[in-house]
C-alpha cells in the first residue's frame, strides 16, 4: 500500500464539560488507513521533521488504531449536557459521551474524532495527526516544492487551549463559625 496523503482540516475544540480535555476533528481520508499519530506538546514543533518529533520527548505521541473506532451516525460537539453530578456530560443527537483515548468515526460528516485528554487547563498546546499505513509509513506535504516536513498548519497542525468550564463542586464539610 502506498503511504496515505496528508491528512486535512485538523480542527481542535476544547471538550465541553470536561476538564483538562480537548476534542480532536479531522477529515477522514480516502486511503486505507492502518493507524493515527497525535502529537502535542507545549512547544511549538512545525518546523521539524517526524524523525526528530519522535526524539524530542517535550513532544508526546498517541497511537490510535484505525480498525479499533465506534461508528457514531451524528453528533453536535458544540451542545454537553449531564444526566446526574459527577457523570461525564452526553452530547447532543449523540446522546453519549466521548470516552478519552477512544478514536470515534463521524458518519455524517466523514469526519474522525479523538478525545485527548490529560492536559493542563488553560495551557496553550499544539497538536499535530498523521496517518499511516500498515508499514507505519506516512507521506510527506508535496504541494510545497521541496518540502521534507510532514506538519502544515491548518491541514494536520493546531494549536488550541483547553478551558476548564465545568461548575465548582457542591461545597462540603462547611463547619460555622
Amino acid at each position: 500500500k502506498a503511504a496515505p496523503k496528508p491528512l486535512e482540516s485538523l480542527e481542535a475544540f476544547d471538550a465541553l464539560n470536561a476538564e483538562k480535555s480537548i476534542t480532536l476533528v479531522w477529515n477522514k481520508p480516502k486511503e486505507e488507513i492502518d493507524s493515527y499519530s497525535i502529537y502535542y506538546s507545549v512547544s511549538d514543533f512545525s518546523g521539524k521533521k517526524i524523525s526528530e518529533i519522535k526524539k524530542d520527548e517535550s513532544v508526546k505521541k498517541i497511537s490510535a488504531e484505525a480498525g479499533n473506532t465506534i461508528r457514531i451516525e451524528n453528533i453536535d460537539l458544540t451542545q454537553c449536557s449531564f444526566d446526574s453530578i459527577g457523570s461525564p456530560c452526553k452530547y447532543g443527537i449523540y446522546k453519549n459521551s466521548l470516552q478519552p483515548g477512544r478514536l470515534y468515526y463521524w458518519k455524517s460528516k466523514d469526519k474522525m474524532i479523538y478525545l485527548a485528554n490529560g492536559l493542563a487547563d488553560g495551557q496553550e498546546y499544539y497538536f499535530a495527526v498523521t496517518a499511516a499505513n500498515s508499514q507505519g509509513e506516512i507521506s510527506n506535504d508535496k504541494t510545497i516544492s521541496g518540502n521534507t516536513y510532514v506538519l502544515s498548519e491548518g491541514r494536520n497542525y493546531i494549536k488550541s487551549t483547553p478551558a476548564d468550564d465545568l461548575a465548582p463542586g457542591k461545597v462540603t464539610e462547611l463547619d460555622k463559625i
